[in-house]
């Protein structure tokens, strides 16, 4: 049995005592004394000096089987931003900006009092709740997957014994449904636009499948107007107010592609120096101011309201649909893996299977027409 810690008589209340010096807090990295106390009024003999050893023992045991989740007061507050600064190391900055803003706006208002040790499942059922009333699942989803992440770390250093989001059904958003123009709405839109600033972000978006941090972040000289080529180097994003440029999230997002020839002509009037679509001040424009100059131009021009990342799925639609392989066009658009294109986009692949299956109609039909016997005698 561990004999560490040591324990004393208390002659001031009749007690015995056991006290062990503790590992460093895993916050704080502060060493406390824990205290064993045995009953007070007692006297000072060898059989309840043992009852308080073995407490201590026991309690030793515990502490060096990695299970601290009563040992300290932690709250969900506490251990959360002390997580988030560690583990904000390992993400992109525009990832680690949106884990602050989930874990600070989101969790630590509805439960950050909470002490760790105590949080029960229902506890994080009621915070989802809650902010299901006022955001979508989708937003309620990522909460929960920052909180499941965060509290694994807690088990593993033995701050909770479990991670009660194993415990809590997850948010589960409705099934996404893309929103895209047909031709002839795409091109009254290039109507309207026609000779503004949006004019070239929206054939780069719509023509090209460009994402619309990959367009802020494009550079004229990333245009080969002659090869009749665009390369993706860099993309402009959103973090802590401010905006960063970052190498394309993937291998596959860092590409080159030609440029529909079509568009070259409006490409080659519009060319000048630096940024193809820049802020007024000529520097890189947020994404959300551009988004937000995107909408009030759709009710200027009473245009039907779609997300500017729309232009993106229109793209990929009108290249499925007119023939070109999802895997060229999951090439094009810088997705990873051709199954992302296919998930996607399953709807419009789906159709065209349809189609390609009624093709065969005229087969039947013509073997009808020429007095071929179809059917069981």
């Amino acid at each position: 049995m561990n004999s560490e810690g040591s324990v004393y008589y208390r002659k001031s209340d009749k007690r015995f005592v056991g006290k062990y010096r503790m590992p460093p807090d895993p916050l704080t990295g502060e060493r406390k004394t824990k205290y064993i106390y045995g009953e007070s009024g007692v006297e000072n003999t060898r059989k309840e000096k043992q009852k308080v050893r073995a407490l201590l023992n026991e309690f030793i045991e515990k502490i060096k089987s990695g299970d601290l989740s009563d040992l300290y007061n932690v709250t969900v507050e506490g251990f959360l931003k002390t997580w988030l600064k560690a583990h904000s190391e390992r993400l992109a900055p525009t990832t680690a900006n949106d884990y602050k803003n989930y874990v600070n706006n989101h969790i630590i208002p509805a439960i950050g009092s909470f002490l760790l040790k105590d949080l029960k499942p229902i506890q994080i059922e009621a915070f989802y709740n809650k902010e299901l009333k006022k955001y979508k699942a989708k937003t309620v989803l990522q909460t929960h997957r920052i909180l499941h992440k965060a509290f694994e770390s807690a088990v593993k250093n033995g701050l909770m014994l479990r991670n009660v989001c194993d415990l809590v059904d997850a948010p589960v958003p409705e099934p996404f449904e893309i929103k895209v123009y047909d031709e002839e709405k795409f091109n009254k839109m290039l109507d309207c636009f026609e000779g503004t600033w949006l004019e070239i972000p929206v054939l780069l978006a719509g023509m090209c499948g460009l994402r619309r941090s990959e367009i802020l972040g494009l550079r004229w000289d990333d245009i080969d107007l002659e090869k009749g080529t665009i390369t993706i180097n860099e993309v402009a994003v959103p973090s802590d107010k401010k905006i960063i440029l970052k190498k394309p999230k993937s291998k596959a997002s860092a590409r080159t592609f030609a440029i529909p020839e079509c568009i070259i002509p409006t490409l080659k009037k519009a060319r000048g120096i630096g940024l193809v679509c820049p802020a007024k001040n000529g520097q890189h424009m947020n994404g959300s101011t551009f988004s937000r100059a995107f909408l009030d131009a759709l009710k200027k021009y009473n245009l039907e309201h779609i997300r500017f990342h729309d232009l993106r799925h229109f793209n990929a639609t009108m290249m499925l649909k007119y023939g070109v392989s999802d895997k060229e066009a999951a090439n094009r658009l810088g997705h990873s893996q051709v199954s992302t294109t296919r998930e996607i986009y399953q709807h419009v692949l789906e159709d065209m299977d349809k189609e390609s299956a009624n093709k065969l109609n005229a087969i039947y039909k013509k073997k009808s027409d020429n007095g071929v016997k179809i059917g069981v005698n």
